[in-house]
């Protein structure tokens, strides 16, 4: 089988990460039997060219869509979203559908989802639709719209009343060029959910996200400085009723939206302890050292090494997607 890998500037941003880590991927397929290749693109032309010069099985994008601002997973506009181009011409992929992926990037396309299946979410409003004045429900959270890695997450995210929520959100629009998510506001533990596969096949690995009270503030937030730098410690928790309360929350949400082959759900739990799904996430990050998906993997699998778990989770991903579409095996 012979798959193609493709990333650009926005990898890191939009997708599984770095070139580094598009570099371990190509290697851990390589391992595990397959052909590989990776083409790294950065305009709309370098993309066509990389997907028709020789035929592929399959690709595997770290991009949601080409745009001009690789530092932000931005609104999507008009830019060209590669798995709509991909549909159009009948080439398999790994991941979702380019409609689930425009419905997960948009946090608050998302959380309409699941509302309307009866999912657990936190209430929430967005900037551009509400009148801010008239909300008043504190404490509040005020997050980008369509940003991931909790980019715009600090302190100042927490809303006390009114004029610290106006601010907030208007910060979030000034700096991020997108509307302001304001919603309740979960005190309680976040866990984490990584989706592996699809249908009767799909598993799924919860854990606990674990931070030393130390490095909090005055919030237990998880702001976006906490993120690549082990102040996270992923662990299987002990409440196995709230872990299983993740599992079909996560299992239920993925139904919902109609992720396929790999995500990553985030829930928290409000200040009686119930769960509520806060994001998911399509392209989850894949860093061959740090990432969660792979952390939770290797939680999952503790009798394997590092590297043992990296390529497994590597070739479990493409072969679910193969199975999928329905290839007779998934590694020659």
């Amino acid at each position: 089988m012979k798959i193609l890998l493709i990333t650009g500037p926005a990898g890191p941003t939009q997708g599984w990460g770095d070139m580094a880590t598009t570099d371990r991927i190509h290697q851990a397929l390589i391992a595990s039997g397959f052909e590989a290749s990776v083409a790294f693109i950065t305009s709309h032309e370098e993309f066509l060219s990389a997907i028709h010069k020789e035929s592929f099985d399959l690709v595997w994008s770290a991009l949601y869509h080409l745009d001009q601002d690789a530092s932000r997973v931005g609104i999507g506009g008009g830019e060209l979203w590669l798995a709509d181009y991909m549909e159009q011409v009948g080439i398999p992929f790994v991941g979702s559908s380019a409609q689930c992926m425009r419905t997960m990037i948009d946090k608050a396309a998302t959380h309409k989802v699941l509302e309307d299946a009866g999912i657990p979410v936190p209430w929430q409003v967005s900037s551009d639709e509400t009148d801010l004045d008239s909300l008043k429900d504190f404490p509040a959270f005020v997050k980008p719209r369509f940003e991931s890695e909790s980019a715009g997450i600090t302190e100042a995210s927490v809303s006390q009343n009114t004029g610290q929520m106006t601010s907030r959100a208007r910060y979030i629009e000034d700096n991020f060029n997108q509307p302001a998510l304001i919603e309740e506001y979960l005190p309680g533990t976040e866990w984490t959910v990584s989706v592996l596969g699809n249908g009767n096949s799909r598993q799924l690995f919860p854990v606990v996200n674990n931070v030393n009270p130390a490095r909090f503030k005055q919030y237990p937030v998880i702001r976006e400085d906490l993120k690549g730098n082990d102040a996270i410690v992923l662990s299987a928790s002990s409440n196995e009723i709230q872990a299983k309360q993740a599992s079909l929350l996560a299992n239920r949400s993925v139904e919902a939206l109609g992720c396929l082959d790999h995500v990553r759900v985030d829930l928290k739990e409000d200040k009686d302890g119930r769960l509520k799904v806060i994001e998911v996430n399509g392209i989850p990050g894949l860093n061959p050292i740090k990432s969660r998906s792979l952390r939770i993997h290797s939680l999952c699998h503790s009798s394997l090494t590092l590297e043992e778990n990296f390529e497994i989770l590597i070739a479990s991903i493409v072969s679910s997607a193969l199975d999928r579409c329905g290839f007779p095996q998934a590694a020659s």
